[in-house]
């Protein structure tokens, strides 16, 4: 058989050719069928980070040498002093103009005063002075209430359980009163369950009061919480018993008769209102000592939170203050003193003219962007002619009043070099990054793993876990903030690559490729959901 077979294929060479030929194609073919998985949807998955988030605005314009820049206020007011005269030089810093800057002084005073309260505070609930006081009340307190509670829980069970008003072993006195009040057949086996419930809590009570007065303030709270419930309870028994005896006297009173043991109802109504006096009483005093430490234990939990606060409100209030002296951005001279002390000033105005032969960048930005452009703020400058060069800049001024256009609005920035470079010639174009806010210790994922409905914003999850409702914050070109939602080290869907097209591709990511990687690590990856 063999023999044929080698004998055919010797014989008919091309055919045999041809055949193992086709064979090859159709199980190439079958192979890709089995394997492909072109049809397949993948993820690219981005890691939550937290790292710094820069918002900046760009724009392009031309190098600017030798010029002058009108300076304007930060704040409106009245002009307190100005040291500077016309063609005075000046240095980086030099005070140009002071404002009355008393209001702004009190007000750090004050922010300065809050934050010494607080830290004193701090400080005193890390000793527990206050907790310790309040706790060591509250078990005064207590030693009072339990001191008295036995006699008065005798004497509520004489009141409810005793049978001298009906005169019948087998009916107790609550029952007797039961069956003058509203919802009677409720009334006794209420007080029997309540009397019960008391007992063990007083006995409950009792054992973590003698544990707290040998151990610490956690211990303390529990025995002070404990009474207020064992409290609360009474008053709760004292009431349904008071309600039952008056509905008697009640009766009596409309019937115009005299109850056979109208002493003994008489007594046990006045008994019961004496009781529910003092057990308010203590009541009441232990729930606010139980309200008191509840409070000093959030407040020990939220006063590193409360204190940061401060701290930022004392910076805010330096920054305030810096406001009200106008520096010299740059060194130079004065070409004009616009103001004199007395004076009051708004905005617009401009107070003094500074001329330098420093270099500037001057960018034309349109009226959305100049809106969150303001002095002193950070920039980074590229230049087309010079691609390896980057350098420093400061924001110096901003128009006021913009250029129109074919009903388009510019505004005019100037940005201080803050380095000098041989290379950089006047009239050179120039790219300028302006940072109008900063944010450190920021969570943040890549914008397009962002997504909106409505007013919602949400990620979606890996592996099918659906989507999850975040809160956003301040976005740049390529991060946005998470501040809720969301923790450090979670995966989110950055992109959906559909078919063919999830091939290893760029991600849109500012780092390329499907390794993208946010600030402070963790790489974006791809899985095939199936």
């Amino acid at each position: 058989m063999l023999q044929k077979v080698k004998g055919f294929i010797f014989q008919h060479k091309v055919v045999t050719g041809v055949i193992v030929a086709v064979l090859l194609v159709v199980g190439w073919q079958a192979y890709r069928a089995m394997t492909d998985d072109s049809g397949e949807t993948r993820y690219v998955l981005a890691q939550v980070q937290k790292g710094t988030l820069s918002v900046s605005v760009s724009g392009t314009g031309q190098v600017e040498a030798g010029t002058q820049v009108d300076l304007k206020p930060k704040i409106a007011g009245e002009v307190a002093r100005v040291p500077v005269r016309t063609g005075e030089p000046v240095k980086a810093g030099t005070l140009l103009v002071q404002f009355d800057s008393r209001d702004a002084q009190l007000n750090l005073e004050n922010e300065k005063l809050a934050l010494d309260k607080l830290k004193l505070e701090q400080g005193q609930r890390l000793r527990g002075d206050v907790l310790n006081k309040v706790q060591e009340e509250g078990m005064s307190e207590l030693a009072g209430f339990y001191g008295e509670f036995l006699a008065i829980l005798d004497d509520l069970d004489d009141i409810f359980f005793g049978t001298e008003i009906s005169g019948k072993s087998s009916e107790d006195n609550i029952t007797y009163y039961a069956k003058y009040a509203k919802q009677s057949s409720l009334i006794p086996a209420r007080a029997k369950n309540l009397f019960d419930e008391i007992q063990g809590l007083h006995q409950s009570a009792i054992s973590e009061f003698e544990g707290a007065q040998r151990g610490g303030n956690s211990q303390r709270t529990s025995a002070i919480q404990k009474g207020a419930e064992l409290a609360s309870k009474t008053a709760e028994l004292i009431k349904l018993g008071r309600d039952a005896v008056r509905a008697v006297q009640d009766f009596i009173i409309a019937e115009g008769v005299v109850h056979r043991k109208q002493t003994t109802v008489d007594s046990h109504g006045s008994d019961l209102a004496d009781y529910a006096l003092a057990i308010d009483d203590y009541l009441q005093s232990l729930l606010a000592l139980a309200n008191t430490i509840n409070g000093e234990l959030d407040d020990l939990e939220s006063q590193p939170l409360e204190l940061k606060a401060q701290e930022l409100a004392v910076l805010e209030a330096q920054n305030k203050l810096a406001d009200y002296y106008l520096r010299a951005p740059f060194d130079g001279v004065i070409g004009r003193v616009d103001v004199k002390a007395g004076e009051q000033v708004s905005l617009a105005d401009t107070l003094a003219v500074l001329i330098t032969s420093q270099k500037f960048a001057e960018i034309p930005l349109n009226e959305i962007d100049a809106a969150r452009v303001l002095p002193e703020q950070e920039a980074t400058l590229t230049f087309d002619a010079l691609t390896d060069l980057e350098i420093k800049g400061q924001v110096a001024e901003v128009d006021v009043v913009g250029d129109v256009s074919q009903g388009v609005v510019t505004y005019d920035v100037k940005i201080a070099f803050e380095s000098a470079d041989s290379r950089i010639k006047p009239s050179m174009s120039v790219s300028a990054d302006i940072v109008t806010q900063t944010k450190t210790d920021v969570l943040m994922v890549p914008n397009s793993a962002v997504k909106t409905q409505g007013n919602v914003s949400y990620v979606e999850l890996p592996e099918g876990a659906g989507r999850r409702n975040v809160q956003v914050g301040i976005s740049s070109d390529e991060f946005t903030e998470i501040v809720a939602g969301l923790q450090e080290g979670e995966s989110v869907v950055a992109r959906i690559l559909q078919g063919s097209s999830a091939a290893p591709q760029n991600s849109g990511f500012p780092f390329g490729g499907s390794r993208t990687v946010a600030p402070g690590g963790g790489g974006n990856r791809v899985f095939i959901s199936h």
